[in-house]
């Protein structure tokens, strides 16, 4: 089923700015996310990322470009909910 862009959540998508300190921030791995399958393991996380300043790293390679849009869709996907459980998120 293919993936249009009426599907995908209304979120921009915020980057981490050039020469931030990414110290500052707790990261979240995009691939373990996506392995993550329990909802006992979303309620830790969003319980981790809890009004904090949080980024989100596009560790997930795609050789195949029909998948893209699905990559796509997922990531926004829990962009947005990450983005409602933590102060200020971004993406690197």
């Amino acid at each position: 089923m293919p993936v249009d862009e009426q599907d995908y959540p209304t979120i921009e998508l915020q980057c981490l700015p050039e020469g931030t300190d990414i110290s500052n921030y707790m990261v979240v791995s995009f691939d373990a996310m996506l392995k993550m399958n329990k909802p006992v393991e979303w309620e830790m996380l969003f319980k981790q990322t809890g009004n904090k300043d949080v980024c989100i790293k596009d560790d997930v390679v795609i050789n195949n470009s029909e998948m893209e849009p699905y990559k796509l869709f997922y990531f926004k996907t829990y962009y947005y909910n990450i983005l409602k459980h933590s102060r200020n998120l971004y993406v690197f």
